[in-house]
């Protein structure tokens, strides 16, 4: 009996060794191997960074994007971000008929902002917590008729491509000239997105009191003159109004534009296809003479929208430092093991040696440090980066291995791309970038040691990608040349896209590059391996 005791104990101490054992390899440094304690860490690679300023030379593109971007944010190394929309419109209902003797009683804008209802309190109104709104001084704002019409198709490729507008659109003559300055249907001189619940009362049709609560928006009636609308019950349009594509002709859209009323301003992301603008009007109640009922119809904002960028950017690179803004702002290229490449086969030394070699990856990152000296800590800063496969427009491996998620966008993908670390004050430190999976692909798989972009983003979930107006050429002598890159192979010799993730974000920073003086904060790739004996 007593054997049996000490049998069954030795087998449940195996079976925990190997349990403890695997958890370790799991959550830990991914150990794998005989040898678990000889990991060596080498962080001597060369690394080039080459910094990209889009403003000006590399408009991005700015049509259907996820969500648009209106009003002005001043950024701290930057400068000044201007962001203006040009929409098109479209009708809640086509071919609508109107009651005889109609006449407008109200037009109501209506646009929600991103927001969380955080609590409930015991008369039912709603606390809510801002998204995607950032400054707190009011500017002004303006809403237009716009002239302009936004095409779907591409006219000079025949209609067979989807027509791309660029972040730079407001200087084409054409459409600054017919987009703005002509109908203006609103106007707000304090614009300032608060997170106030809005609370509607209405009267039903018995005459009962009801009660409508919406979340935080701007929401308010457009009483600059009804007569801005009147065209929604003349009979002479109702032809234009009987399909999508007769109004997109009739009312080609309109043109939010905003303008700073002082040194600061406020930005906000806005999801236009949540927003409207409802026109209610009366009619007689045949039924009861001397009374009126009402009717309502609400113009959409659908179909194809602009986002326009004007920039006051007058900053001056060190090179020691990378420079990341969001929008039409700024990127870098990063080139790994970017040393000699003796054999002239396209593959650097060091990355050659690697694949020589029997290794076993544990772990690699990439660690960015923040200048702290230039930027200015706390809420202005990018809470993510996002680094990316520059010549694919494809996020990395360790991009899909990475099952963090969570509702809010801040907290996805944090062990791969990991989360700005502050200090005490509240201060960006660092980020961490974990790239193992990439790191071993290249080494194990002979992979393409390609370029990689890296950009700022408030929302690495969103993984479309923006043509630029003008792409960056790698090659020549401003730019970075791709140890791997085939200079047969045109897809290697242009930047053409950039993720959508950064344009939709205003916020920059600085971080150090590898030339950085001081050792402790200067870029570099950190690999963990184990070597196999032979």
């Amino acid at each position: 009996m007593m054997n049996k005791i000490k049998q069954v104990l030795a087998v449940a101490i195996v079976v925990l060794l190997v349990s403890c054992d695997k958890d370790f390899n799991t959550i830990g440094t991914d150990l794998v191997g005989g040898n678990h304690f000889n990991v060596v860490e080498q962080s001597d690679f060369k690394i080039q960074t080459t910094n990209v300023r889009l403003d000006g030379a590399h408009p991005v593109q700015t049509n259907n994007l996820p969500y648009n971007v209106l009003g002005v944010y001043n950024d701290p190394v930057y400068g000044t971000t201007t962001a203006n929309i040009l929409t098109q419109v479209g009708l809640s209902e086509y071919g609508k008929e109107f009651e005889e003797n109609a006449t407008l009683k109200k037009v109501i804008l209506s646009i929600p902002y991103y927001s969380r209802k955080i609590a409930t309190d015991e008369n039912g109104v709603g606390e809510y917590e801002l998204d995607s709104v950032y400054g707190n001084t009011a500017i002004n704002l303006k809403m237009y008729r716009s002239n302009y019409f936004l095409n779907e198709f591409d006219p000079n490729t025949d209609f067979e491509d989807r027509q791309n507008y660029y972040s730079d659109a407001n200087t084409d003559p054409a459409i600054n000239l017919m987009s703005h300055n002509t109908d203006l249907l609103f106007e707000k001189n304090d614009f300032l997105p608060t997170a106030d619940e809005f609370e509607v009362d209405w009267t039903d049709e018995d005459g009962e009191p009801q009660e409508a609560r919406y979340s935080p928006r701007l929401r308010d009636s457009l009483n600059l003159d009804l007569n801005d609308f009147q065209w929604v019950l003349d009979p002479a349009n109702q032809e234009a109004m009987a399909s999508a594509n007769n109004f997109k002709d009739f009312y080609r859209g309109v043109y939010f534009e905003a303008t700073a009323l002082g040194a600061e301003g406020v930005l906000a992301g806005l999801d236009l296809s949540e927003a409207d603008i409802e026109v209610v009007y009366e009619y007689p109640d045949l039924d009861n003479p001397g009374e009126f009922k009402e009717g309502a119809i609400k113009i959409l904002f659908s179909g194809n929208s602009v986002n326009t960028f004007e920039n006051t950017f007058g900053y001056t690179e060190a090179p020691d430092k990378i420079y990341l803004k969001g929008g039409e702002g700024a990127m870098a290229i990063l080139d790994l093991f970017s040393g000699p490449d003796d054999d002239g086969d396209g593959v650097s030394n060091e990355l050659e040696d690697l694949r020589n070699r029997s290794l076993i990856i544990n772990e690699a990152n990439l660690e960015f440090y923040v200048d702290q000296t230039t930027v200015e800590g706390g809420e202005s800063e990018p809470e993510r980066i996002f680094l990316y496969n520059l010549e694919r427009d494809k996020v990395l491996l360790d991009y899909n291995f990475d099952q963090t998620s969570s509702s809010n966008p801040v907290y996805s993908k944090t062990t791969h791309l990991g989360k700005l670390e502050r200090d005490d004050l509240g201060n960006g430190v660092k980020y961490k970038i974990r790239i193992t999976e990439h790191i071993t692909d290249l080494i194990k798989n002979d992979s393409t040691n390609v370029s990689l972009g890296l950009i700022v983003s408030n929302n690495v979930t969103l993984l479309g990608s923006s043509a630029l107006k003008t792409p960056v050429v790698i090659g020549n002598d401003d730019e970075v040349v791709n140890n791997d890159a085939d200079p047969d192979n045109d897809e290697n010799n242009d930047v053409e896209y950039v993720l959508s993730s950064s344009v939709n974000t205003h916020e920059g920073t600085v971080l150090y590059n590898e030339n950085a003086v001081d050792d402790t904060k200067r870029l570099k790739l950190k690999i963990y391996y184990t070597e196999e004996e032979n």
